[in-house]
């Protein structure tokens, strides 16, 4: 049945893709069928290719190899017809599977209550050791979104009309609370139930427990999907998988620049620092929420899988943005 459906699409001119050797015959079939959105930067020849993508999510069950026939056709007549982005074909396109497993996340906290972010920075004056926090936090397999939100994805969902500089830089100045409406935007647009239930109050943000609408990562899952099944403060050399300030030139990157993770995931380090939807320390902070990873302007030191900021919800920086996750169905 499947090469019968290879050879219709065939016979309807569909593009032949790149066939890699050890690909099992519907690994190939996937590749065939697959629309020419999705992508991956080869670790090794540095080519643009479609192919680990699109076989890591068939492998995971992400979907039907009859569906990708669908999605071609429609993928075909949008580019014929000129229609603006495609939102959920792009965002599903672009998922990449991060499996289960167990993280350890640790906080350093100051025993005097002071503005700073930074967790080298003591009270000045104090001089004093700081209060060592850890957790182990099972984590549960999901969906990540490859990249941050890029500036052209974040307008086509929010429905701005402005243009960006760049449509593949990441989308920033966007608050913790902008990105949560991001979140049930796109949830609405994809029709899934919205995972957040918006209050007056970013404290007051609920999670509607068993929706599978796109939300922001927990501070685990940000980490775990940040090490990519490494254990060191980063998943590779630091000139080659993100943008800081030694390399950036002090301008924000098109996203995908970079080498990716094991999980296939770009700018996980580097570029923009990102939202999680963790609560910070209610106690002493409020509704202060994290933010991970370090940014183009950041000193090597804050970017890494375990480099973790806090700040107020409702603000925004020219460094910070936001990637989405979504669970995996039952």
């Amino acid at each position: 049945m499947h090469l019968d459906l290879i050879q219709g699409q065939r016979q309807a001119g569909m593009k032949r893709r790149t066939m890699e050797p050890g690909l099992s015959d519907d690994d190939k079939i996937c590749v065939l069928l697959a629309p020419s959105r999705s992508r991956w930067v080869d670790n090794y020849s540095g080519q643009t290719s479609e192919i680990y993508s699109v076989i890591q999510r068939y492998r995971c069950g992400c979907f039907r190899l009859e569906d990708l026939i669908t999605a071609n056709s429609d993928a075909e007549l949008r580019e014929q017809s000129g229609d603006s982005m495609d939102v959920i074909a792009h965002v599903e396109d672009n998922l990449v599977a991060v499996h289960a497993g167990v993280e350890l996340v640790r906080d350093f906290v100051d025993p005097q209550k002071w503005i700073s972010s930074s967790y080298q920075i003591a009270m000045p004056g104090t001089h004093g050791e700081k209060i060592v926090h850890e957790r182990q936090v099972e984590v549960g397999p999901f969906h990540m979104l490859n990249t941050p939100v890029t500036s052209s994805l974040y307008r086509n969902v929010m429905g701005l009309s402005e243009q960006p500089v760049s449509a593949s830089i990441p989308a920033v100045h966007v608050s913790w609370l902008d990105s949560v409406n991001f979140c049930n935007r796109l949830s609405e647009l994809a029709g899934l139930e919205s995972v957040y239930e918006i209050g007056k109050r970013s404290i007051e943000v609920e999670v509607r427990h068993g929706s599978r609408g796109f939300r922001l990562p927990t501070d685990a899952e940000w980490q775990f999907a940040c090490r990519g099944m490494r254990t060191g403060y980063r998943y590779g050399e630091l000139d080659e998988i993100g943008w800081y300030e030694g390399n950036s030139g002090n301008q924000l990157r098109d996203v995908g620049g970079k080498l990716p993770n094991q999980f296939g995931l770009f700018d996980m380090i580097g570029n923009v620092w990102e939202w999680c939807f963790d609560l910070y320390d209610t106690d002493r902070y409020g509704d202060y929420r994290v933010f991970r990873g370090g940014s183009y302007l950041s000193k090597p030191c804050a970017c890494g899988a375990t480099s973790r900021r806090k700040t107020f919800p409702d603000f925004h920086a020219e460094d910070i943005g936001f990637r989405v996750v979504r669970g995996v169905d039952e």
